[in-house]
């Protein structure tokens, strides 16, 4: 496992958030398919939490502080990141089906991951070709969906004339995804506030710059009929995320 700058900034966010060695040695994570999670025992627990409390500010500003602290090295460090590192869109998603919605929704994100950071950049820095690589993954999407190729690219030729509105402050893009949802029905059991909320935290996954996350939306895009079959809002959300070099784009219906 590769541990890019980005995962360690979710291991230190971790260890800086850990009240007691309790959280550092049971943290509520998710393990991946074979069982991996992190054995740290105690003892290295305290340490870690001894070690934070003497740094300025009481907290790790770089993993070489994280791997000073005696019996915590680059394998703990790797099964750690196994634990804590969970991908930003997954980890929304859980958020999402645990504090807001139901199991009548039906929330689902196709995402791609960049492996050419060149190739990434060119895309999410040029509004025009970012239109472009939706239009195409949508054409993708609506293939098993329509059952026709013909009628999947005319479906990229409607998101081609979309208009895209970027908010690159996770704040503001909160307000914006937000309102998408609760447009569904006004009337649901959920509160407005309680989902900007789980979007803020989703669209503020990574804290620096260099592996921020932006919303955009594409207005006037009906999903309904093409990407999905139930109870939908038009517009198209997508969210760029720098840290993980992915784009996502998100669907949802809810089954009434």
């Amino acid at each position: 496992m590769t541990i890019g700058k980005h995962i360690h900034e979710r291991v230190l966010l971790f260890l800086n958030h850990a009240k007691s060695t309790e959280d550092i040695i049971n943290p509520n994570v998710v393990q991946d398919h074979q069982g991996n999670g992190y054995t740290i025992g105690r003892e290295v627990a305290q340490r870690l939490l001894d070690k934070r409390d003497k740094l300025p500010g009481k907290r790790f500003s770089s993993i070489n502080q994280v791997l000073s602290v005696a019996g915590f090295g680059t394998d703990k460090l790797k099964d750690l990141a196994h634990s804590v590192a969970i991908p930003a869109a997954k980890h929304f998603r859980g958020k999402m089906y645990e504090y807001v919605i139901l199991e009548n929704w039906e929330l689902e994100h196709h995402t791609v991951r960049f492996d050419n950071r060149k190739n990434f950049l060119e895309i999410t820095q040029n509004i025009t070709h970012l239109t472009t690589w939706v239009g195409m993954q949508v054409e993708l999407m609506a293939v098993p969906k329509l059952g026709s190729p013909k009628a999947a690219r005319l479906a990229n030729l409607l998101l081609q004339k979309s208009q895209p509105e970027f908010f690159p402050d996770a704040h503001y893009g909160s307000f914006a995804f937000a309102l998408w949802f609760y447009q569904f029905d006004a009337d649901n059991w959920f509160g407005f506030e309680k989902v900007r909320l789980v979007i803020e935290e989703y669209l503020s996954y990574y804290t620096s710059h260099a592996h921020r996350l932006e919303f955009c939306l594409f207005r006037g895009f009906e999903n309904e009929g093409v990407l999905v079959n139930a109870v939908t809002r038009p517009d198209l959300p997508v969210v760029v995320n720098y840290g993980e070099q992915e784009i996502s784009i998100w669907t949802a219906q809810l089954n009434d």
